[in-house]
């Protein structure tokens, strides 16, 4: 059994992590990228940080994981030899299980973030259970069948579920990926239903909506062929008048932002480093600002779930029992940003 230690963090020397620190993991303009394989690329992005380049490349440095121990390499003369960037990768991929365990085991050694890990997982449950109190709706009107829940409301769980074991593991791009997957199915989720009660007489199976993309016979609908639906909604549409909030469109936005991720943008529209070589260089690799960052993306992706189905269904929060007599509590970690609050006011 493999008795080597793993290093598995960005922690560099203090006084190179201090002044990584100064400068703002969350500035685009001054985070220096791992592995800028020349000088000459070196000194064309300084440009941008509005810092000498020989100021920086004091402070860049570059972690070099071997089997038998850790090598840390502080890189003097502007130049980052590929070899050597290649080769910590090498060593990765090469073992790659045992560096995903030591990863985790970092995450979690901190009671903090071992807790949080374990409130985000709870959130997801709360969330499904949530959502799931529409078959309880007592309403003539729509179809509250649990067919369309059960075929693709489930697989948002397996996404969100995935982004926090991602998140653990430090594999933070990973995470917030399956983050937009999550929102993409469960807005879709939202979608077949509203077209479903548009003749809720009909069995789901009649929908060809939803029962063309149950047989595999056309894609999951994108947010163009979606949003509408949901902005003509009588009830979002009604909120949107009383709160002036337009949920659909922050919902979206969001998606888009969880799309840079997606499709490797460097950084985000917001300035936050989003390609796995601008967050940690080398993956899995701890940073706690990548993991904060990464659980409050988390958290925003369930808010406006369960918001957008509040949104559409009011009576979801009515108290409605769905075992026996007893009304439900609202689950107010769900509904815990500003617009969570307004929807939650919405009749």
């Amino acid at each position: 059994m493999r008795q080597d230690r793993i290093d598995v963090s960005t922690e560099g020397p203090r006084s190179v992590r201090d002044r990584s620190k100064k400068i703002g993991c969350l500035d685009r303009h001054q985070t220096p990228p791992v592995g800028v394989r020349s000088k000459a690329g070196l000194q064309r992005t300084a440009t941008a940080w509005e810092d000498p380049a020989e100021e920086v490349v004091g402070l860049f440095y570059l972690e070099v994981k071997h089997i038998g121990g850790n090598v840390l390499a502080l890189v003097q003369g502007g130049f980052v030899e590929e070899q050597r960037f290649q080769s910590s990768w090498h060593q990765v991929c090469g073992d790659l299980i045992p560096y995903c365990q030591a990863a985790q085991m970092k995450t979690v050694e901190d009671p903090n973030r071992a807790q949080s890990l374990k409130n985000l997982g709870q959130m997801v449950a709360k969330l499904e259970d949530f959502v799931r109190r529409y078959e309880s709706i007592d309403d003539d009107s729509i179809d509250t069948d649990d067919e369309i829940l059960n075929w693709v409301y489930s697989e948002a769980n397996v996404d969100l579920c995935s982004s926090i074991w991602l998140l653990s593991s430090a594999f933070y791009k990973a995470s917030a990926s399956c983050l937009r997957n999550a929102l993409d199915i469960s807005t879709a989720c939202l979608y077949f239903q509203i077209k479903q009660n548009e003749q809720p007489e009909l069995s789901c199976y009649a929908n060809t909506h939803f029962a063309a993309w149950d047989s595999g016979n056309r894609d999951t609908p994108n947010w163009v062929e979606m949003k509408p639906t949901l902005k003509n909604q009588i009830a979002i549409s009604r909120f949107k008048v009383s709160s002036g909030i337009d949920i659909v469109d922050l919902a979206h936005l969001h998606f888009k932002h969880l799309c840079d991720y997606t499709h490797s943008r460097a950084y985000a529209k917001n300035g936050d480093p989003v390609s796995a070589i601008n967050m940690t260089g080398i993956a899995p690799s701890f940073d706690a600002v990548c993991f904060e960052r990464g659980a409050q993306l988390v958290i925003e992706t369930i808010c406006l779930i369960a918001a957008m189905w509040q949104a559409a269904f009011p009576e979801l929060v009515s108290g409605i029992p769905r075992f026996g007599s007893k009304p439900r509590e609202i689950p107010m970690n769900l509904f815990r940003t500003q617009y969570g609050w307004c929807v939650l006011s919405h009749k």
